[in-house]
């Protein structure tokens, strides 16, 4: 193998991005695995997702307009901060125009502290319309 100059892979470490054991409140299942939207700009959903790149792990948040299966808003970030989601919702409210009686469904995870982001996106949204 040196002769040819192969060598092989380390694997990575894992690392957990997410910790289950807080006291934080819980944002309700108001989807309840319901995913066909009759029109746009009703239902988005979103997630956060972790990229491995030569510079070290970025943070990827996505919202998606269910109805139309496209992103509408996206951020990235080096960490995961609660400026990661207000920026892609911003990105979004950029694109779209959403009804106030729009169902996002908030970002799982302790580190995105859900009602206080819930508040922050229903100002955003709200000052957007």
């Amino acid at each position: 193998m040196q002769q040819q100059g192969l060598h092989a892979r380390k694997k990575r470490r894992f690392q957990t991005t997410t910790d289950s054991r807080h006291g934080l409140p819980v944002a309700p299942n108001v989807l309840d695995r319901q995913f066909t939207v009759t029109a746009p700009d009703t239902t988005w959903v979103t997630d956060i997702t972790y990229l491995w790149t030569r510079e070290g792990w970025l943070y990827l948040a996505v919202i998606l307009d269910l109805f139309s299966r496209r992103v509408v808003g996206w951020s990235m970030s080096e960490s995961i901060t609660r400026q990661l989601t207000l920026d892609a919702l911003e990105a979004a409210l950029g694109q779209r125009t959403p009804p106030l009686a729009c169902c996002i469904t908030p970002i799982a995870g302790a580190s995105t502290r859900a009602a206080t982001t819930r508040r922050s996106w229903t100002r955003t949204a709200s000052s957007a319309a």
